[in-house]
């Protein structure tokens, strides 16, 4: 079945130009045609209209114009509005962008697809630390990091708030953040997630800022492929770290296999952040209590520069 699949596959892609003829366009969408004007109705050039009342339908591709779910208030930042208070001089973020927060609210946005039961699906966006002026700000800035899951979605229905185990997850590292906490300074990131496991090729990406107060993204593009951009799942997850003992009782260590400061975070299944996180020096030995934590199955990631490792944890007391 699955040879099948890839022979159908490599039909279609025959009609398309793309100089690989293995990828189709999905998602794409530089938000700057939206359904209604934004307006600063959060502080200025601020506007917390949900995206899906501003964005759905905007984007451009074959995966659909774009379904968005959001938890708490994802922001549409207005680069050129009216009051001046966020200026880019690169151009690169146009008029509008997304943004969220961090650890003040855990905003959480996601976007449903259908991925043409390909096995990838390849993301691009541009990311930047930005903080506001108004509503509830200012949050403060910091190298902003993005984890960004992918989920199955049977028919096309996502529970955001209960998305379940994720088909695959990176965590993505923007830049160092303009000394003018309003400007904006951009950094292209992309990431292969595999969603060979979803059941009917529909699909969530989610998107939740781990760290910086507030960080906007923008420019997205999302593609379908037989192939993922960058480090493959495996070498992700195996080539980090290693977790012991597994099962824990009342205490794990991690063995690290990359160099320099380390941020160790611990999920539940579902993808919730179970403690918050710890951190750890260049050549600190990476050990915590699990004494606390309910029997079951977690998630440890170990982020080490840009790169960033993941592993099951099983805690049985």
């Amino acid at each position: 079945m699955r040879a099948l699949l890839f022979s159908l596959s490599v039909v279609v892609f025959s009609s398309w130009n793309d100089g690989l003829g293995q990828t189709i366009q999905l998602f794409v969408n530089d938000f700057s045609s939206p359904l209604s004007t934004p307006s600063g109705n959060c502080g200025p050039d601020l506007c917390i209209t949900p995206v899906n009342s501003l964005w759905q339908g905007t984007g451009t591709g074959t995966g659909g114009g774009g379904s968005w779910k959001q938890v708490y208030t994802v922001e549409t930042l207005l680069i050129n509005g009216s009051s001046g208070i966020y200026t880019d001089s690169t151009g690169q973020g146009g008029d509008y962008c997304l943004g969220m927060l961090s650890t003040f609210q855990n905003d959480k946005v996601a976007l449903t697809l259908f991925s043409d039961t390909l096995p990838y699906v390849n993301l691009y966006m541009d990311v930047s630390a930005i903080d506001l002026v108004g509503c509830s700000g200012p949050f403060g800035t910091d190298v902003p990091s993005f984890r960004v899951s992918v989920h199955d979605s049977p028919n096309g229905v996502f529970n955001i708030n209960n998305p379940g185990p994720p088909l695959d997850v990176d965590t993505l590292y923007g830049g160092v953040p303009s000394a003018d906490p309003h400007h904006f300074r951009w950094t292209t990131v992309q990431t292969g997630l595999d969603v060979s496991g979803a059941t009917d090729g529909n699909i969530s990406v989610m998107w939740d800022l781990l760290t910086s107060g507030y960080a906007a993204f923008d420019n997205l593009r999302i593609e379908a492929s037989i192939s993922g951009v960058g480090l493959p799942r495996q070498d992700r997850d195996s080539k980090l770290m290693v977790i012991a003992p597994n099962p824990a009782h009342e205490w794990a260590t991690l063995r690290r296999f990359a160099q320099g400061a380390a941020t160790v975070r611990v999920l539940s299944a579902s993808g919730a952040l179970a403690r918050p996180a710890m951190r750890f020096g260049p050549y600190e030995a990476i050990g915590f209590s699990t004494s606390d934590l309910h029997d079951g199955i977690y998630v440890v990631e170990c982020s080490v520069g840009s790169r960033t490792g993941r592993g099951m944890l099983v805690v049985q007391h």
